[in-house]
């Protein structure tokens, strides 16, 4: 897949290679989505102690900013450095114009890692991408890795500060409660990935 994001007036384009990559290829997508200090990033884990593909989207999305076009169009467009898009957080309008360059280039990051893959299914870890239309319809399932709040702040401090600005989506496929033991997640995980 080559789509070219970067160009505006690519869009449309884009979208409709999107849509072909989606509908041509009969890979399953899993999303794998919760709050942070859910479990989210252990679940991936497993996962790929059992050679399934799992694309990590915080990871991916930071390498992305090493591209030198990336940077120049948000500096164009943002007026800001790669070393300042932590600004952007406090600022819906500036974040959702820094998404609105970003996002597509995870998708489209995300689609090529699936194309190259021999895993069936192929996971996305992220804790934001139901909130996003961009990724509206792109996975077959969700599942949901859901725990308590003082499990969650235990596991990550960051997830007390994080806490403003996620939240669950309405609709998930899989529900796993992750408030117990790592044998207990496994099981859980067992019992969906039989179901899927």
């Amino acid at each position: 897949i080559c789509l070219t994001w970067l160009s505006t007036g690519s869009a449309v384009r884009s979208f409709v290679t999107v849509w072909r990559h989606l509908n041509e290829n009969p890979m399953r997508k899993v999303l794998i989505t919760g709050l942070m200090g859910s479990g989210k990033s252990e679940l991936s884990r497993i996962l790929r102690s059992r050679a399934y593909s799992v694309y990590d989207a915080d990871s991916r999305t930071k390498a992305l900013y090493g591209r030198k076009e990336l940077a120049e169009r948000i500096h164009s467009e943002l007026g800001l450095e790669i070393s300042q898009l932590s600004q952007v957080f406090g600022d819906r309008e500036k974040l959702a114009a820094l998404e609105a360059i970003v996002h597509p280039l995870v998708l489209e990051d995300f689609l090529e890692f699936a194309a190259g893959s021999d895993s069936d299914p192929v996971f996305f870890e992220s804790a934001i991408a139901m909130d996003k239309p961009l990724f509206k319809d792109v996975f077959d399932k969700v599942i949901l890795v859901r725990a308590s709040e003082r499990k969650r702040y235990e596991r990550n401090p960051q997830a007390e500060k994080r806490s403003a600005f996620q939240r669950e989506p309405e609709h998930w496929d899989y529900l796993i409660e992750n408030d117990a033991s790592l044998e207990d997640l496994e099981r859980k995980l067992d019992l969906i990935i039989k179901d899927l």
